[in-house]
């Protein structure tokens, strides 16, 4: 029974993880401490467990959105403050896999991105340089992919999986609370 109980266990977080959104805040060049605020229910805020030491797990922040479909958007948001001024990158992708040990990529699309309390650039990935590459934004080369964008309803929207995430550093004021919201849906045929 009870090894029934881990399996029905991992199968639900695997179903749930294969649908996942991620926001990522980097503090860690300019030695930021970014302290959680608020999250949308059904999302995760934290500093990072993985990331050792200690000191350096309070200058990140992971946001993780709950499961998503793929034909519904959903809206989240979450808030952090930094304990001083300068610049934090902040990363979009999706939630890790093991792609080494063999797993597929989960994938997500990003639609929009706004926030209150530092600036962000090209929030709905609408601005192109003279080769339609999308400005402002940085790309993660560690996947094997580039960030996919396409066109939907007169809106352009961005593919990502965790390796092909996109990044941007943002100016924050120490002790002023950042609030940021992220339009987002699963890219993975099988999220119901």
């Amino acid at each position: 029974m009870k090894k029934l109980l881990i399996l029905i266990v991992a199968l639900a977080s695997v179903s749930v993880m294969a649908s996942t959104a991620r926001v990522d805040i980097d503090g860690r060049k300019a030695g930021i401490k970014l302290t959680p605020g608020s999250k949308t229910a059904g999302c995760a805020l934290s500093n990072p467990g993985w990331i050792k030491p200690e000191e350096k797990s309070k200058q990140m922040l992971y946001f993780a959105v709950g499961k998503l479909k793929k034909d519904k958007w959903r809206e989240v948001e979450f808030s952090f403050t930094p304990n001083k001024s300068g610049k934090v990158r902040l990363f979009i992708r999706a939630e890790w896999s093991n792609v080494k040990k063999g797993a597929k990529p989960y994938y997500v699309y990003f639609k929009e991105l706004s926030i209150v309390g530092a600036k962000l650039k090209n929030s709905k990935f609408s601005e192109k340089d003279a080769k339609g590459k999308v400005i402002n934004w940085g790309f993660n080369p560690n996947g094997k992919n580039p960030p996919v964008f396409k066109a939907e309803n007169s809106e352009t929207i961005v593919k990502l999986s965790h390796g092909d995430a996109m990044n941007q550093y943002i100016e924050v004021t120490k002790d002023k609370l950042v609030k940021i919201k992220i339009i987002v849906k699963s890219a993975m045929d099988n999220a119901k």
